[in-house]
């Protein structure tokens, strides 16, 4: 990899850099809220978008291993989100 030449190239990584970190700080500021013991199965959707965003943005193409990975991850955030928790 090499650094951006243009600036367009440094202005797209400055702005990359600054959401990524005000994302992440803004769930931790949020995190005692947000009761993330129920919800942390959701935070794996993170690479399941950056391969969406990188397919429908960029281009790239997916390897039938990411897709059937991909779908695996999906179906177990939604199969964790429809499970009942036992009483206490």
């Amino acid at each position: 990899m090499n650094w951006p030449d243009a600036t367009a190239g440094w202005l797209s990584l400055v702005v990359l850099s600054l959401l990524y970190a005000g994302a992440f700080t803004l769930l931790f500021i949020l995190a005692p809220r947000l009761d993330l013991s129920q919800n942390a199965p959701a935070m794996n959707i993170e690479p399941i978008a950056s391969l969406s965003l990188g397919w429908a943005i960029l281009g790239q193409a997916l390897s039938t291993i990411q897709i059937v990975g991909g779908a695996g991850v999906i179906v177990g955030i939604i199969a964790l989100a429809y499970t009942k928790q036992a009483p206490r």
